[in-house]
C-alpha cells in the first residue's frame, strides 16, 4: 500500500495528530471527544479533514503513515492524559 501525504496541502494541526494517536491506541470518536474536550462531531471532522490531506480512506492507513512520518511511535502511541 502507497499513502503519500498531499503535498502543497499543509500539515496536519496538533489536534488532528491528537485525534490520530488516540485513534491508534483504539479509541472510537466518542471516547476521543471527552478527553479532547470537543464534540464527536469535531473528532470525526478533524480525522475526516486529515484523511483528505493525507490520501487515505481509513485509520489503519492514516495510523501507517503516522507511523511513516514521525507523528505516532510503535509501541509507544498512548497519548498524553
Amino acid at each position: 500500500m502507497k499513502c503519500e501525504i498531499k503535498r502543497g496541502r499543509g500539515m496536519p494541526t496538533s489536534r488532528q495528530i491528537q485525534c490520530l494517536r488516540l485513534t491508534a491506541d483504539g479509541l472510537r470518536a466518542k471516547q476521543i471527544a471527552p478527553k479532547m474536550g470537543v464534540s464527536v462531531a469535531t473528532v470525526r471532522g478533524d480525522l475526516m479533514w486529515l484523511y483528505r490531506l493525507l490520501g487515505v480512506i481509513n485509520a489503519a492507513q492514516a495510523v501507517e503513515l503516522g507511523l511513516r512520518e514521525g507523528w505516532l511511535r510503535r509501541g509507544n502511541t498512548k497519548a498524553a492524559k
